[in-house]
């Protein structure tokens, strides 16, 4: 009590503030409630913060979907979560999800390319790459040569295609990274810069001048530090669906989330910060002490800013998103020739395919198809054919037909079916993306107690967004901490 009294007597009386506005200070507004947003929330909470949370949509989870029906589960986004950061583990075990983790199947290491036009496996590793015949011998007498390839330009932004064949060459680009490419970010590899959207790669070459030595040293080092790491499947999903993940974290949120509710304005005040929304009576919005902008990037420029922030949220707002529509099929077992012994197949752009890859669904996970029957998730659309979303769905589900017949075997018709469509679905970190994420710095920089996060933010998995919401929610409970208010209160 105290030390509470010595501290009122330091702060000037004319500015010691009513109790409406120390509690207007602690509240925190969360805009957006996809995954970054509801991590976020989620720790706010807990940490005994006062938050609310204002998504436009009428449901939490953003891109992260689940349809169940009829013994069939169809994921509308990404399908699983991958060796996430502690971080994440340790929001998986407090939001009561670590009895409902369903590890993929022991087939899921395995990875198909089409090639010549029929699937092919593509090697695991870099000895299984080097022994393979899955590449030219000329391709695989360039990957030895590799730790002796020019080192990259000086201060370049660099494509990931530009990179890949200074050290790999051409072959390994259009067979490996860029169905991976296609795979993550349904991007363009000449156009994604490998600074911010490979910066693993990236820092292999900075740290060992070399990728094969990087991948190496990576591999050993995973090996020794094996106890160290949280004890989960490496690639993982819930019983349930993907879906179950958004769902706890909504759940424990309860009335402070506001679904169907547009922020349509973001301002400084004196005491913090106003958010407006659309139909909120009186117009002046509701005073919160801190804000948290999860929300994708396209739409922050929808939201009216104080006018010294207009550049910097028309840099962020320009961040591309690729389009993609995801089309769930499924067939009787006996419909499809191919033995779906894998995590699925990617199709390059060589290969001059309609679609972007297929998900091998029910072998990754049990429950997503009845019993005699298989699940199939197949991609259309991206960089590549972004006008492919906006096709009728009896024109998508007979173009993915015909390439699952011409690949994978499939000879009946599907028995179920399932489509989504996202116009802006994955952000693409192109070559100039550094000068967005300046103009994020910048944005946070010039208006303390504004946090920005989600996959446009740092990286666009499941396990990236997550911590991207959960870094905004330390750093929001940093900033009311240090202010003078919260040091003014008992």
């Amino acid at each position: 009590m105290h030390k509470v009294c010595i501290i009122l007597c330091l702060v000037p009386f004319p500015f010691v503030p009513a109790p409406e506005t120390v509690m207007e200070a602690r509240r925190i507004a969360v805009v957006g409630a996809g995954l970054a947003g509801l991590a976020a929330a989620f720790r706010l909470r807990r940490a005994g913060a006062h938050v609310v949370v204002f998504e436009a949509a009428d449901r939490p989870g953003g891109v992260i979907r689940t349809a169940g029906e009829g013994g069939w589960l169809a994921e509308e986004g990404a399908a699983s979560l991958a060796s996430p950061p502690a971080a994440v583990v340790a929001l998986l075990d407090d939001a009561g999800l670590r009895g409902a983790i369903c590890p993929a199947g022991p087939g899921a290491r395995r990875r198909y390319v089409v090639r010549d036009g029929r699937p092919r496996a593509l090697p695991a590793s870099p000895p299984a790459l080097l022994a393979s015949s899955f590449f030219s011998a000329g391709a695989r007498l360039r990957l030895m040569g590799e730790p002796f390839a020019a080192a990259a330009p000086a201060g370049a932004d660099e494509s990931v295609a530009a990179m890949v064949r200074r050290r790999l060459g051409p072959e390994v680009l259009a067979y490996a990274v860029d169905p991976f490419i296609n795979g993550i970010y349904a991007g363009d590899p000449e156009r994604l810069s490998v600074r911010h959207a490979l910066p693993r790669l990236a820092a292999l070459e900075a740290e060992h001048g070399s990728l094969l030595r990087g991948a190496m040293a990576m591999a050993f080092n995973g090996r020794a530090g094996d106890a160290d790491r949280p004890a989960l499947p490496p690639i993982f999903s819930f019983r349930g669906g993907m879906g179950a993940l958004p769902d706890a974290l909504a759940g424990s949120i309860g009335p402070a989330l506001r679904l169907s509710t547009p922020v349509t304005g973001i301002r400084r005040d004196r005491d913090g910060w106003r958010v407006e929304t659309m139909g909120a009576p009186g117009g002046a919005g509701e005073a919160f002490g801190a804000v948290a902008f999860t929300a994708p990037s396209h739409g922050i420029a929808r939201i009216a800013w104080d006018a010294e922030n207009e550049g910097d949220v028309r840099a962020v707002a320009s961040i591309q998103h690729a389009p993609v529509a995801v089309l769930a099929l499924g067939f009787r077992r006996e419909d499809v020739a191919h033995p779906l012994d894998g995590f699925g197949v990617l199709c390059p752009s060589a290969e001059h395919r309609t679609i972007l890859g297929t998900l091998f669904s029910s072998t990754l996970f049990p429950g997503r198809a009845p019993a005699g029957h298989v699940l199939l998730t197949t991609f259309i659309g991206g960089v590549r054919d972004p006008e492919a979303v906006h096709l009728p769905a009896d024109w998508l589900r007979a173009r993915v037909l015909d390439e699952l017949r011409a690949l994978l075997g499939v000879t009946g018709a599907p028995v179920f079916e399932h489509l989504a469509t996202w116009p802006h679905a994955i952000p693409q970190p192109d070559v100039g993306h550094g000068e967005k994420v300046r103009a994020m710095e910048a944005l946070e920089r010039r208006n303390p107690g504004l946090f920005l996060a989600g996959s446009w933010r740092a990286g666009v998995s499941v396990g990236d967004t997550l911590a991207s919401g959960l870094r905004a929610a330390e750093a929001a409970l940093a900033h009311l901490a240090a202010g003078p208010v919260l040091a003014a209160v008992p």
